[in-house]
Parts: structure tokens; sequence; C-alpha cells
């Protein structure tokens, strides 16, 4: 698969692909796209996998989407990183969780 060889872009590229497919709509085609981001690349990339993990438990009305939208910002963030907060698709409870 394109970008097996460098695994960091790969993973962020899946987590974005996953993103733009959830503000689509695209449950079910997110759902890969995140499994291979949390799969592959270095702990850098898995920063933005886990936002885009929050972001499909949202989309799936996953009662557990609250604890996963605040572990990306719960650690030490990797440097040189900037994420904004995600949205969780609607959900009140996810909404507030990355808040500090």
């Amino acid at each position: 698969m394109a970008g097996d060889a460098l695994t960091l872009f790969a993973s962020w590229a899946a987590a974005r692909a996953a993103l733009v497919a959830l503000a689509a709509g695209a449950v079910a085609a997110a759902e890969p796209l995140v499994a291979r981001a949390l799969a592959i690349g270095p702990p850098l990339g898995h920063h933005e996998a886990r936002l885009a993990e929050a972001e499909l438990a949202a989309a799936r009305g996953d009662p557990g989407c609250a604890g996963l939208a605040g572990a990306p910002f719960a650690g030490p963030r990797p440097t040189g990183t900037w994420s904004p907060r995600p949205v969780c698709a609607g959900s009140p409870d996810c909404r507030t969780a990355g808040a500090s």
C-alpha cells in the first residue's frame, strides 16, 4: 500500500482521510482508515490517529467517546505538534471532554 515505507506520513494520511470521511457522513469508510492510522507508524502519528478514533466513536454514538476524546491530551504531546480538540460530531459529553 502507498506510504508503507513512510509510516509516519501513512498514519497521518489515514487519520486525516478518516476525518474527511466522517465529515462527509461516511462512517463505514472511516473505520478501516482509523484502524490503519492506529496500526502503522510511530507515536507521533498516533496522536492524530487517536483524534480520528474519538471522532469515529462519536459518530457511532459510542458512550466511551468522552474518554477517547481526552486521551490524546492526557499525556505529553509529541514535540512540535498542535491539534485542535475534537468536536466529536455533536456529542455533548464528548465535546467538552478534551477541553482544558
